[in-house]
């Protein structure tokens, strides 16, 4: 397998352009990126000249991100889900883990951590839009409350693009935005 150390699949440049069209980067904004790996997301938020907050679990691709040695990024080699939410982010931008439903809490705890008017965006399997369990039922009413306004708020990326890593994974995009300013 191509990447299946902690269920690591680097987000496919493709991927990464879908996922930061038409989302409101503006110089100084400060982004989370909860799940950074080797920097697919961050290197395009830094272009747009964000202040990046890049987590990683895995010491060595912490070590890869650290790597850039650029002055807008900040790099924290840790389990994000242990870390204490501070709602300080303009934005989060994410393509947390796939694993089971391991993503909805990823995509949950990343919510804390946005300001009023905030802007959440993810990566998410298909299955997060149409299956009907009762945690995905849940996930998708809580998320509903939270609609980014005139775009929709599930958009389905093109079939298989996680292929070129090693996932033949249909994904989707949820956009949220934070009630306030």
């Amino acid at each position: 397998a191509v990447a299946r150390d902690l269920a690591f699949y680097p987000t496919p440049a493709e991927a990464v352009a879908i996922l930061l069209d038409g989302l409101p980067v503006k110089p100084g904004d400060r982004v989370l990126e909860p799940q950074a790996g080797i920097g697919n997301i961050v290197r395009p938020l830094l272009a747009r000249g964000a202040l990046v907050d890049a987590v990683e679990i895995h010491p060595g691709r912490a070590d890869a991100l650290h790597g850039m040695a650029h002055p807008r990024l900040n790099v924290l080699c840790e389990n994000f889900l242990t870390r204490r939410p501070d709602p300080v982010y303009d934005l989060v931008v994410m393509n947390p883990p796939f694993a089971g439903t391991h993503w909805m809490k990823h995509v949950r705890h990343a919510w804390d951590f946005l300001k009023p008017g905030g802007t959440l965006r993810a990566i998410l399997p298909a299955s997060a839009e149409v299956n009907e369990t009762p945690a995905h039922i849940k996930f998708r009413a809580w998320a509903a409350s939270f609609r980014p306004g005139w775009r929709g708020q599930w958009v389905d990326l093109p079939p298989e693009s996680f292929a070129e890593v090693g996932v033949r994974i249909n994904t989707v995009m949820l956009t949220m935005r934070k009630p306030g300013q």
